[in-house]
């Protein structure tokens, strides 16, 4: 059950993106957001094959991988240092930090973390 849980989980950001581009329709004035959004998937699909995408701040390969409603991939403490380093670069007290990459706000709710496949049988054995 924990299993199927974790991979229904796994299909969220598709089903976002997938929703956020049935509301954008026919607005789309450039292919930079499809690019993007076609961009988040393939760093998806790096992770789920057991391949560690770089991070789009440090700029190494990614640890305990993260990724923002706008499909850009981190490390989690990166993303959470930067999301607590807001006041530096553009984002207020109360209002949310903009993203590393593409300056669109986000929040901590928001962010999946991704769990490689490899990481989720060492979890379930750890249960077990």
């Amino acid at each position: 059950a924990n299993r199927l849980a974790n991979e229904v989980g796994s299909l969220l950001p598709y089903l976002r993106a997938l929703r956020a581009a049935g509301e954008a329709g026919a607005d789309w004035t450039s292919l930079d957001h499809a690019t993007v959004q076609q961009s988040g998937f393939d760093l998806l699909n790096e992770v789920m094959a057991g391949k560690a995408p770089q991070c789009c701040i440090c700029v190494q390969p990614a640890v305990h991988p993260c990724i923002a409603r706008c499909m850009h991939l981190a490390c989690t403490r990166c993303m959470v240092t930067w999301y607590h380093a807001a006041p530096l670069h553009g984002g207020g007290a109360s209002s949310a930090p903009p993203c590393p990459l593409c300056r669109k706000p986000f929040t901590i709710d928001e962010l999946i973390r991704l769990i490689p496949p490899a990481e989720e049988e060492e979890e379930e054995e750890e249960d077990g």
